[in-house]
């Protein structure tokens, strides 16, 4: 039985990384002989998992930095390798004898002396416009991100395996990493009930920060409200710009339609009737594939990754080129008059969604935890 050991941030959180991380060691330890361990380093030993694992997951929290860090030393840790940093990570390593590491976060498992007999996966579950978008930001935090990914880079070098989620972040990683292995997010189908598009409501979900561009997508829905609809759009999410949204929100006259995460999602998606994505960049793009997953029309910019791996322009829903907030206005209402395009658009959702179901996924991660 070879023993898994992952380790993330915090479980604490609603996030994409948080429930994918949950579901696949839930599969696995259900279906596979395998014995499984999680650390979170930042967590909260207080707060709860906001997604429930498994009884026979063991569960640790191994904080690896104090709470009052200085920011110089917080930031060394992000640029340049701190065997130190890891230190209490490895002992632990070192006591469990783990077959297979995996990191979800800035954690390498490379230590001086390697000594370690583990094999190390890392995943990338950003995009890597994260760290070289070609937004307009000052010289500074460009040369900042830069430093970042270079240090990526040189960790990853010393992996076995890194993970992927699409094959445009595959092909542009190739350029420095022979080691990539594509493996995408995944869905599970038996619990999801399809949405019968009867109700006049738009849903968007995700972290409430920059990268989600949420600003957008408020903009857009007031061109759409000046047409006097009687939709309703709702925004699932927490993150530091809820307030300028919020902001934003009442300068425009709008309702407010910021909602708080919430555990029971699949219902948020079946009384909806169409998703929208604003986003700028992201991994993969889990809340589109949910969304598809019940039966819903889609409608995106074609900036980001989610989009362009998951959504067919004029086949389930609808891609706007150019971050065009006009027109993404126009072809939402262009869609909600037309019940027979919903319709169409919402099976295929379901039908591409198909290919990203858990069992088809989940024999991926196991293949290759079997060759390792």
């Amino acid at each position: 039985m070879k023993k898994l050991f992952y380790i993330i941030d915090s479980l604490e959180n609603s996030g994409g990384s948080e429930r994918v991380l949950t579901d696949r060691v839930n599969y696995l330890v259900e279906n596979f002989p395998y014995e499984i361990c999680i650390a979170t380093i930042k967590q909260d030993p207080a707060k709860p998992n906001f997604f429930k694992l498994d009884d026979r997951i063991q569960h640790v929290f191994i904080p690896l930095e104090k709470p009052d860090a200085s920011i110089i030393k917080k930031n060394k840790n992000l640029l340049f390798h701190n065997y130190k940093y890891e230190l209490p990570i490895i002992d632990f390593i070192k006591k469990e004898k783990f077959d297979i590491c995996s990191s979800i976060t800035s954690v390498s498992f490379l230590e001086k002396n390697k000594s370690l007999d583990i094999k190390r996966i890392g995943e990338n579950r950003f995009t890597y416009k994260k760290y070289l978008t070609d937004e307009k930001i000052d010289m500074v935090r460009k040369a900042w991100r830069f430093l970042r990914f270079k240090k990526q880079i040189r960790t990853q070098k010393q992996m076995d395996v890194v993970i992927t989620l699409t094959e445009e972040d595959a092909t542009f990683y190739r350029r420095y990493l022979d080691n990539i292995v594509v493996i995408p997010n995944f869905i599970d189908l038996k619990n999801i009930t399809p949405s019968l598009l009867i109700h006049k409501k738009a849903v968007a979900v995700g972290r409430l920060e920059k990268e989600k561009d949420f600003k957008s997508l408020i903009k857009m829905w007031h061109l759409v409200n000046k047409k006097n609809i009687d939709w309703k759009l709702e925004i699932y999410g927490e993150g530091s710009m809820k307030n300028e949204l919020l902001a934003l929100i009442n300068s425009l006259q709008l309702e407010n339609y910021v909602k708080p995460p919430t555990k029971d999602i699949y219902s948020v998606y079946e009384s909806a009737s169409v998703y929208i994505t604003t986003s700028k960049y992201e991994g993969f793009g889990m809340t589109i594939l949910e969304a598809m997953a019940h039966g819903l029309p889609i409608i995106g910019f074609d900036s980001v990754g989610g989009v362009k791996i998951l959504v067919a322009d004029e086949s389930n829903g609808f891609v706007i080129k150019d971050r065009n907030i006009d027109l993404l206005a126009s072809q939402f209402l262009q869609l909600i008059v037309n019940k027979n395009l919903m319709n169409k658009f919402g099976k295929q959702s379901i039908s591409m969604a198909n290919e990203y179901s858990i069992k088809n996924i989940m024999m991926k991660w196991h293949e290759l935890y079997s060759k390792l």
